[in-house]
């Protein structure tokens, strides 16, 4: 599991196979949109998801490929 908290550095959680959102139903992004809350924002692309802080530049890039914490 990885978290973005707003004003904090991006963090990769060791849990069991459980996925939980703090929301009832959790946004689904089609390829091409975002998403925003505050300052965070999330792009889905169909190369991966990559949510960024804006005033942090912190960011979470999640793919098949890889997943990328900065």
């Amino acid at each position: 599991r990885f978290s973005l908290n707003q004003g904090e550095a991006p963090v990769a959680h060791c849990h069991n196979d459980t996925i939980r959102s703090n929301q009832p139903l959790a946004p689904t992004l089609d390829y091409g949109q975002t998403q925003s809350v505050n300052t965070i924002t999330c792009a889905s692309e169909p190369s991966g998801i990559t949510c960024t802080d804006a005033s942090t530049g912190h960011f979470i890039t999640l793919s098949a490929a890889a997943n990328t914490l900065g």
